[in-house]
Order: structure tokens, then sequence, then C-alpha cells
């Protein structure tokens, strides 16, 4: 008794793989990677220009795939995607980004300056994570910008009436506004009687 057995085989569906299928990262810059494992070479493209792919190629088998990711200064979420893909075979998949909305901070160590009717200087540390401008609207008062943030300085003063004056800390396109207030006291005049 002879009987027949079929036997199918599914046909070789080539297709490009990725490790994952997307990422969520911060507004800070930073290196990642993700590994493409394809039957053929590959190429990456990018749609953004914030996302900066370090590796554009790739060989059969598994590859790691590499790239960057510039500082977000808006504070919105963006988002971008990666194409892997192999245009002799018609093959593609891609890899998509979420970037977190910028969120700027800020810090200062003192909120007041005072000072005696030498004057002098003084430091204010600012810590921000981004530029911010510097004003008052005191002609007495003296500021320079430093690598740690703010010297403040005062001249000598010889009015009898206290001064006060304050230093604004700013950035207009996120919103943000910290004041330091400055002091001098007055000088005290002293009369001795014979």
């Amino acid at each position: 008794i002879n009987k027949s057995i079929e036997v199918r085989q599914e046909g070789f569906v080539p297709k490009i793989e990725l490790a994952k299928q997307s990422i969520e990262v911060e507004f800070e810059p930073a290196e990642y990677s993700v590994d493409v494992t394809s039957p053929y070479s590959w190429k990456a493209e990018s749609d953004n220009d914030w996302i900066i792919i370090k590796s554009k190629t790739g060989i059969a088998g598994t590859e790691t795939l590499s790239f960057s990711i510039e500082r977000n200064v808006e504070e919105e979420i963006r988002k971008g995607t990666i194409t892997v893909m192999n245009s002799t075979y018609n093959l593609a998949t891609e890899f998509y980004v979420t970037q977190k909305a910028f969120s700027p901070e800020i810090t200062l160590d003192k909120k007041e300056l005072n000072f005696n009717i030498e004057g002098g200087s003084q430091d204010i540390a600012v810590t921000a994570n981004f530029e911010y401008e510097v004003s008052t609207t005191a002609d007495w008062i003296i500021y320079t910008k430093t690598e740690n943030g703010i010297t403040v300085s005062v001249p000598k003063y010889v009015e009898v009436k206290e001064r006060t004056a304050e230093i604004t800390i700013s950035n207009e396109k996120y919103g943000i506004s910290k004041t330091v207030k400055v002091a001098q006291c007055a000088f005290a005049y002293i009369m001795v009687l014979a």
C-alpha cells in the first residue's frame, strides 16, 4: 500500500526586524542604539535633523544602529522616525522616537543681598538649564555674569537714607523671572559734643 504525504513549506519572507520599535527619551542630548536583524544589507534615514544617525548602513545579520538625539529646547514633546530599509528588495521598517518637552529650571542661592556703606561685591550662584538675561533698574548696581552665576558690586554710599533695588534674572521665551533684592544701609552721622 502506497500512501502519499504532501509536504508544504512556507516560502521565505524576508523582513528587517528591530530589537524594539520605539524609544522615549529625555529632553537632554544623548546617544542611543537599537539592534537591526536583516537578511540583506540596509541603510537608515531620519525624518528629522534632531535625530542624527551615526551608523547609516549595516550588513546582513544582526548589526547595531547607533544614533544621537539633540537637546529639545521647546516646551513641547517632539516625535521623529528612523526608517531602516533595503530598496533593492523593497523592505523597510520604522523606529519611532519620542522626546520629552524641555523643562526650564533655575535656582538662586540668595534672594537678597545686603551691603554696608563701604559697598563691595557679592556673588549669587545661579543654576539654570537655559541661557538667562540679567537686568536692574538701579544705576548704582553693577553686575557681571560669571561661570557660576552673577557677581554684584555696589560703590561706597554716603547718603542718610537706605537705598534698595532689584536685580532680575529672566528668560522671556520661557516666561521665567526671578528677583534678588539689593539693599545698602544708610550713612550714619555721629555728632560729638564737647
